[in-house]
């Protein structure tokens, strides 16, 4: 709060559903095809074609709703936002003005609650490149594109608090699986608005931010108009309602145009949708096949694994490593689901590919101290590709771990053979001793146990040390 003003703040976020095909059409709904290869004459506009409805996108929709709390209306309709833009050949969008599918949800953030008003679905627009100098090029691929548009309150009361909104809705919708919601495909965009005034003062006029792809983006350029409202109202002068981008070079919102009001986009009902009908049993069909939410896994992760919050969280950052988990998880003592969470923390690309019983064993070895953590790392990668016994392939490719002599024996030649690690180590450089633990894990091919052998290594060269002083 600068200057003792306060921001108001509301999101529109634009989700984009993983269903196979486009909402109105059959086109295939995908990302990274070749430019307007993925088009018809229904999603191009053509006149004389008739949109149909895919009933997947109506399913998506409603289980995004129900996660976040919302009503889902029995009945819903489609309409007609008549406009121009050169992304939207047919020149209207048609989206769910009147009678949104979902409203009057909210979503927890560590700063409270934030309300969501609406839901609805809509159709995307095509995907305009300005990278020539003498013309801007249209890729249809997108137009039809099957969204839901997700409109806030104006109770965010940060730019920090609209990244943890934003980074709790992501997680919903993985979970969900209705979108990848990947920011840098377009998956998931962000319009921002943001007004400022001060505590018993009416609220100031509303600025939108439009089409913000990354949650570090939408915060500066939050931050940013912070700043711009309060030095502007400073001064003297006067918010104007308008739609402004922020420019990611620069740090900074410019204007784009005056902010259109919903008049301007003369809605009407669409004649060629009939109403979306929804049965109380279909609604409560979905509600009983969501999954349980990021939130409460992390919550139960830790209390019943007894994990840390960080541990917990990158769990939850798919649904994927969090089902892995639980599976893997399921018979083992604390200590090995521990080892567990950490196999998958630090190698999720890998363990995802993983079955939960391998995993399993894997954590298993590892807490009897069959194997070293380097070691498990290596039968983790190999089991994403192919499937095997992790403990039969440790004992035919002798990967089992050395203790005992063996490992002291390694450590004294190790030390023998370090010299100068050993002299810098004792002139008081402490993690020269780094250099005779890799000798250590080089010659043993991984199988020592880097912490052991760290403690035999320090404890050999500290009886040098005591021997020549």
């Amino acid at each position: 709060m600068k200057n003792g003003y306060v921001p108001v703040i509301g999101l529109e976020t634009h989700v984009e559903l993983s269903t196979k095909t486009k909402i109105f059409c059959s086109c295939e709904n995908r990302f990274g095809a070749e430019p307007n290869t993925l088009c018809c004459p229904v999603c191009m506009g053509m006149p004389g074609t008739l949109p149909e409805l895919n009933e997947k996108a109506v399913e998506y929709a409603v289980r995004a709703g129900l996660a976040l709390g919302c009503k889902v209306a029995n009945v819903s309709g489609f309409d007609r936002k008549n406009y121009f833009y050169p992304d939207l050949p047919k020149g209207y969008q048609i989206t769910q003005h009147f009678t949104p599918i979902c409203s009057e949800g909210s979503l927890e953030t560590p700063d409270g609650a934030v309300r969501i008003a609406r839901l609805h679905l809509e159709e995307d627009a095509g995907k305009l490149f300005h990278d020539r100098e003498d013309a801007t090029l249209i890729d249809f691929n997108r137009c039809g594109a099957p969204l839901i548009e997700i409109v806030t309150y104006p109770d965010i009361k940060s730019p920090s608090q609209a990244a943890d909104y934003i980074s709790a809705l992501r997680g919903v919708m993985l979970f969900c699986r209705v979108s990848d919601v990947k920011m840098n495909e377009g998956s998931l965009r962000i319009d921002a608005n943001i007004s400022l005034h001060r505590h018993g003062e009416p609220l100031g006029t509303k600025v939108e931010i439009k089409n913000i792809n990354s949650v570090k983006y939408m915060e500066k350029a939050l931050e940013y108009e912070i700043w711009r409202q309060t030095e502007l109202l400073e001064s003297g002068g006067v918010v104007v309602t308008e739609t402004r981008r922020f420019d990611e070079k620069t740090g900074a919102t410019e204007p784009m145009r005056t902010k259109e009001s919903a008049e301007d986009y003369g809605y009407f009902p669409d004649p060629d949708l009939a109403a979306v009908i929804l049965s109380d049993e279909y609604i409560g069909r979905l509600r009983a096949s969501l999954p349980r939410m990021p939130e409460e896994l992390k919550a139960g992760f830790i209390s019943d694994f007894m994990l840390s919050d960080e541990a917990a969280s990158r769990l939850v950052d798919s649904p994927d490593t969090a089902e892995l988990f639980l599976k893997s998880a399921a018979g083992l003592d604390l200590a090995a689901a521990g080892l567990a969470a950490n196999l998958i923390n630090s190698y999720p690309a890998e363990a995802v590919f993983v079955r939960p019983e391998r995993l399993s064993r894997l954590a298993e070895m590892l807490g009897s101290e069959e194997i070293t953590f380097s070691v498990a790392k290596a039968l983790l990668s190999e089991l994403a590709a192919s499937d095997f016994d992790p403990a039969e392939a440790a004992k035919e490719r002798s990967l089992t771990a050395i203790r005992g002599e063996e490992l002291k024996e390694l450590a004294k030649e190790a030390v023998k053979g370090s010299p100068k690690a050993v002299k810098a180590y004792l002139g008081g450089k402490k993690t020269a001793v780094m250099a005779v633990v890799g000798a250590v894990m080089k010659a043993s091919g991984g199988r020592a146990d880097a912490e052991k052998a760290r403690e035999l290594i320090i404890g050999i060269i500290e009886k040098i040390g005591e021997t020549e002083g």
